[in-house]
């Protein structure tokens, strides 16, 4: 609880203080896991790009590596809305990876 107090007296002085802080937190990660008949094998990381997903990754990332290679293709964690492909169709989602605020720090 020491920020709590601190907090506290910084309101009943009237000082401001600007910080960051950092927290741990778990999030939920999605993939698709592609293994070859043959282990051990190396193994790539496949990571879509925005308002894409894993499963369009996972698609791109098998043609482009050799038949020997283990693959997971990992889900970007920010989810957004796209619209319909057509007239009154359904609401899709698309994933990224990141914001743009402070980039340079990431």
């Amino acid at each position: 609880m020491p920020i709590l107090s601190n907090l506290s007296k910084m309101i009943s002085t009237n000082e401001i203080s600007l910080g960051e802080r950092t927290l741990t937190a778990e999030i939920k990660l999605y993939y698709d896991l592609h293994l070859p008949e043959m282990m051990p094998a190396p193994l790539l990381i496949a990571l879509h790009g925005y308002g894409a997903n894993k499963r369009q990754m996972m698609r791109e990332a098998r043609q482009m590596a050799p038949a020997n290679f283990a693959i997971a293709s990992l889900q970007g964690f920010h989810q957004h809305i796209k619209e319909p492909k057509e007239v009154d169709g359904p609401l899709r989602f698309g994933f990224g990876w990141l914001t743009n605020f402070k980039p340079k720090t990431l």
